[in-house]
This record gives C-alpha cells, structure tokens and sequence, in this order.
C-alpha cells in the first residue's frame, strides 16, 4: 500500500495522509484537505508544517486565503539521493570514530533456537 511505503519512507501516518491528499486534490486549502485526509482540521495545520519543513507541502497566498500544493513525488526521490550523498560524505568520519575505540566488545551472547543455529 502506497501509505506503507511512504511510512517507510520516514513520514508518519498522518504526514503520509496529508501529501497524498495534497496530491490528489492539487491546490487545496487546509478544510479540504482535512477532509480528504480524515484528520482533524486543527491538526492538519501541524502536519503542513513538518511537511512544508521536509519540502513535501508548499504553499501559496491567493486572494487573503493559503493554498498548499504537494510537490512533485520525483523529488522524493531526489530527497533521497541527497540524504544518501550527505551520509557518503560523512561516513569515513564516522568509521574513524568507531576505529578509536581500544576496546570494543568482543563477547557475543546468543540464546534460543536461533542462537544454537547461528553458532552452527
């Protein structure tokens, strides 16, 4: 299900909801999408605003009223790709770190089933 998969994707439910009403409906105003999502108005604006942080929800003023527009599903994508470029940068600092410690743990416990299995 499409929901899963955003779930997985790191949104949460509500915040997975929202953008999929966002982009069935296209521009909408918070009581549509509200209603579209079948999330309490009032916390639908909390929602726009982590998705608007996550750079999932846009939004727009028109004629005194806000209208907010999901962006393009290609760019979770591109999201991603970004944050796995951001951890490749960073990932040789963080091995460095780990190769600092003298004494790393070296006892490993298993138990059960499972654990008889994976001795073997």
């Amino acid at each position: 299900m499409v929901l899963d998969k955003l779930k997985a994707f790191g949104l949460n439910e509500k915040e997975a909801k929202i953008y999929l009403a966002a982009l069935e409906l296209g521009e909408a105003n918070v009581q549509r999408l509200a209603k579209k999502s079948r999330i309490k108005r009032t916390t639908v604006y909390d929602v726009l605003d982590a998705l608007k942080d996550k750079g999932l929800i846009f939004s727009s003023l028109r004629d005194k009223h806000r209208y907010y527009t999901a962006t393009d599903p290609r760019e979770l994508e591109e999201k991603l790709e970004e944050r796995k470029v951001g951890l490749r940068a960073i990932l040789p600092e963080l091995l460095s770190i780990t190769n600092l410690i003298d004494k790393k743990p070296k006892i490993k416990f298993y138990e059960g089933l499972e654990g008889i299995k994976e001795i073997y």
